[in-house]
């Protein structure tokens, strides 16, 4: 059964604005199913343009429908967030740098924190307030071509206060963690940034809402993910390998505990809808 189709949307400074990444999708799910919203170093927006979204908890236990939502942010996560799909699905998804947070949702990407079950999944309107109805309700008025620009205007005009950025060793030390794809000790990333451990872990906490650990977990994490899905490696023990995971075991552990299945159990439930990440995910 073909999935929806993913079409990337780009504009100039993108990155710069605090988008890591922005896809348009549509198409019919003729039978329902869940889906696993994968935990990564961004946080998590989806502008729905069809239809609310139906989040049920994280993947560390059974799916149940909690929330229906039209347009959701996620924040930095323990654990990937179910959602279900059925029927006519059409949207925006965006990944936010959380170092943007300040700047784009006037709050520090802290205040999504992961809950009890490992993540959190709010209405975007929580908080942008009507400005997220506006936003989704222009999206759903323009094609694929003229989202991105809409998308811009947007990020544009909640760009309007640059001296919101988190401090400076914050920023370091999490674009050092990403960069290196998580194979880093904490103890580098606060001697790079001339702090205690403590200090950076207490600092990563009220920024992010997550300790400097956990960040170069999910950096190793986004790494492999990238790589199997563009089919860089010959096996998971190599990809294992090439991210820093002691070995094949040790990647597939943290696979389940992240979102609930192997890295062939997810490839399974994904592969009609992971073709987009093969040309957007960065090769070595």
């Amino acid at each position: 059964m073909p999935g929806p189709t993913m079409t990337p949307l780009r504009w100039p400074e993108m990155t710069a604005d605090g988008i890591t990444s922005a896809v348009a999708y549509d198409g019919e799910l003729p039978r329902g199913r869940w889906h696993r919203g994968v935990p990564s170093t961004s946080l998590t927006v989806v502008i729905a343009t069809a239809g609310p979204v139906s989040i049920g908890g994280g993947t560390a236990t059974a799916p149940d429908v909690r929330q229906r939502l039209t347009s959701l942010i996620g924040g930095l996560q323990h654990h990937a967030a179910w959602t279900w799909e059925e029927g006519r699905s059409s949207g925006v998804h965006l990944s936010l740098s959380p170092l943007a947070a300040r700047r784009l949702l006037g709050c520090p990407a802290a205040a999504l924190a992961p809950g009890t079950d490992g993540h959190t999944t709010v209405g975007l309107d929580v908080l942008l307030g009507r400005s997220a109805e506006d936003l989704r309700e222009e999206l759903a008025e323009v094609d694929d071509a003229q989202q991105a620009q809409v998308l811009r205007q947007w990020v544009r005009s909640r760009c309007t206060d640059r001296g919101r950025d988190p401090r400076p060793e914050v920023a370091h030390a999490w674009r050092r963690a990403q960069a290196s794809g998580g194979r880093m000790r904490v103890t580098a990333l606060a001697r790079e940034v001339l702090l205690s451990e403590r200090q950076l872990r207490t600092l990563f906490h009220r920024e992010l809402g997550i300790g400097p650990g956990q960040v170069l977990r999910l950096a190793r994490f986004e790494r492999s993910r990238a790589r199997i899905v563009a089919g860089l490696d010959a096996t998971i023990a190599d990809t294992a390998a090439e991210c820093g995971y002691a070995d094949h075991s040790h990647l597939v552990r943290d696979w389940r505990e992240l979102i609930g299945c192997s890295p062939t159990a997810w490839l399974a439930e994904e592969r009609r809808n992971v073709q987009v990440h093969v040309s957007d995910e960065p090769r070595d």
